[in-house]
């Protein structure tokens, strides 16, 4: 199909509220990422202060969209976790 166009469904703006990672309100994060006690049993279990961030980020994220992220590089992770790290 060399030289066909591409049928657009979606504004650009609609394709960012749906796929890219939200941009929540203190309080949302307050709710989306307070662990529970099955959280922390699990979060103990992983290996460094890293694997634990991206856990809990994937975990907060997935209950506000259903989506798993790609958070990026790991700098990026760690400036999308400052609410956070004083939990672990």
């Amino acid at each position: 199909m060399s030289g066909g166009k591409r049928i657009t469904i979606l504004s650009k703006e609609e394709e960012k509220y749906l796929y890219d990672i939200p941009d929540l309100t203190n309080n949302e994060r307050m709710v989306l990422f307070e662990l529970t006690d099955a959280d922390r049993k699990q979060i103990d279990k992983l290996p460094d202060e890293a694997v634990k961030i991206n856990y809990i980020l994937q975990l907060g994220y997935f209950r506000a969209t259903n989506f798993l992220f790609n958070l990026g590089s790991f700098a990026q992770t760690l400036e999308k976790s400052d609410n956070i790290t004083s939990g672990l």
